[in-house]
């Protein structure tokens, strides 16, 4: 659970500063390895967030969503992958890609 903490703050405060933004809004997809654990977390998340931002205030909004619901969202129209690369779903393994269908485990060679 640490762990996963360490990667979302780490992605979350990378992306803010990178992007310069003003606002974050956070997907968490429902139903992981760990979902119910991770959601519990959510409101210490929140504060390491904005501690690392050096801002108790920042705005940030967490949504909670099913596959089916993120997919529309985030799809590419012309293959029907989703257009994320495989470190935004959170996995044990680097071999983790996306599939129209969900998250999908690609065949070692």
């Amino acid at each position: 659970l640490a762990a996963w903490e360490s990667r979302v703050l780490m992605a979350v405060v990378g992306l803010i500063e990178e992007r310069e933004a003003s606002s974050a809004r956070i997907i968490c997809i429902e139903g992981g390895e760990g979902w119910k654990e991770q959601m519990a977390r959510q409101d210490h998340l929140l504060q390491a967030i904005r501690a690392a931002m050096g801002n108790a205030s920042f705005p940030i909004r967490i949504e909670r969503r099913s596959f089916r619901e993120f997919c529309p969202e985030f799809e590419d129209p012309d293959t029907g992958l989703q257009a994320l690369p495989r470190e935004a779903y959170h996995s044990k393994t680097s071999e983790e890609g996306w599939s129209k269908d969900g998250p999908r485990r690609r065949e070692k060679p």
